[in-house]
């Protein structure tokens, strides 16, 4: 709990800029702050993650980044109005850490990951029209019980 406190103190403290939903954070910080998730180490490394408008949607475009967890999304600001998340090109094996309220995400993007379940997934969200999954490892029992709660995925 301690680790958690302080960890939302540096980030209250460490937000630059206009836009509250920017987090740029202090690389001085990166040996003090304990890291809960690859999402925190690499905000304590100066990473900046922007929720911004993308075709006219607020889009969170984490592709790319080597995460191989998302333990720290809940501390991105702005994370509950995203509309598109884009995880694709990462070494996920889990979506634990994913926020329990994303009331408005509409697409999600989790194509070349190592994810073998849809485990960590919010039971609840309903704007959700499109999901993403190829090249990932899922078994075809893994993809029929996906398929049959979420009929628009793209295997």
């Amino acid at each position: 709990m301690k680790k958690l406190l302080l960890l939302c103190a540096v980030f209250t403290l460490n937000i630059y800029g206009a836009d509250p939903r920017t987090i740029r954070s202090d690389p001085r910080l990166a040996k003090s702050v304990p890291s809960t998730g690859d999402i925190d180490k690499l905000l304590v490394k100066g990473e900046q993650f922007e929720v911004k408008p993308v075709d006219g949607r607020l889009t969170l475009n984490l592709a790319g980044k080597k995460l191989q967890n998302i333990g720290g999304m809940a501390n991105i600001p702005g994370i509950e109005t995203v509309q598109v998340l884009n995880l694709a090109v990462n070494e996920l094996v889990s979506l634990e850490g994913l926020p329990e309220e994303l009331p408005v995400l509409r697409g999600l993007d989790l194509h070349n990951n190592q994810l073998e379940s849809l485990q960590g997934l919010p039971e609840e969200l309903p704007a959700l029209r499109g999901l993403v999954l190829f090249d990932n490892p899922l078994s075809d029992e893994a993809k029929q019980e996906i398929k049959a709660k979420y009929p628009f995925v793209d295997f």
